[in-house]
């Protein structure tokens, strides 16, 4: 925010650092450039997400990030920190990046704010991708699945064959 005029940073929800994040933000003399809302109700998620034009996200600590998902929905070009938890979401140089370090974010960041194209090409490509985890998807990786288990019964299966199973679903 302090690198370009045209920016404005929103925090959704509330967590440990929110208190600190806050107080920093009046320090610096920023709360007209960074937003926090604190508790959202989820109904009104996807309305906080239209106003965007890029998620970020810093989480190094997440399962399977369900914020990265409805960013995908929501048209939205992803940065955050490299991380297992984005493999399947994220995809560096497609629809995001992946960064390793703070600095490197602030980069990619810039790099979208400042290439308008790029960052709607981006923005389309996560909703492309978020057709991968629709609950019509779901049922079909969950079918071949079993299928690929019960072909195989009583013998185990490796989690190569698993997966394979898994991703011979395609999107329509």
């Amino acid at each position: 925010v302090k690198k370009r005029d045209n920016v404005k940073m929103v925090f959704i929800g509330s967590g440990g650092a929110s208190f600190y994040l806050e107080n920093e933000t009046r320090k610096l003399h920023l709360e007209d450039k960074i937003l926090f809302t604190g508790f959202v109700n989820w109904e009104n998620l996807a309305l906080y997400y239209s106003i965007g034009d890029i998620f970020v996200t810093t989480s190094l600590s997440e399962m399977h990030s369900m914020t990265a998902l409805e960013a995908l929905i929501s048209h939205l070009p992803i940065v955050c920190r490299k991380d297992e938890s984005f493999t399947d979401t994220v995809f560096h140089g497609k629809n995001g990046y992946l960064a390793d370090t703070d600095e490197e974010m602030d980069d990619f960041i810039l790099d979208l704010i400042d290439h308008d194209e790029k960052r709607k090409a981006f923005a389309e490509e996560s909703y492309k991708i978020s057709k991968n985890f629709s609950i019509k998807m779901h049922g079909l990786r969950t079918l071949e699945f079993y299928k690929a288990v019960l072909k195989r019964y009583p013998w185990p299966m490796t989690d190569k064959d698993l997966q394979k199973a898994v991703e011979s679903v395609k999107i329509d």
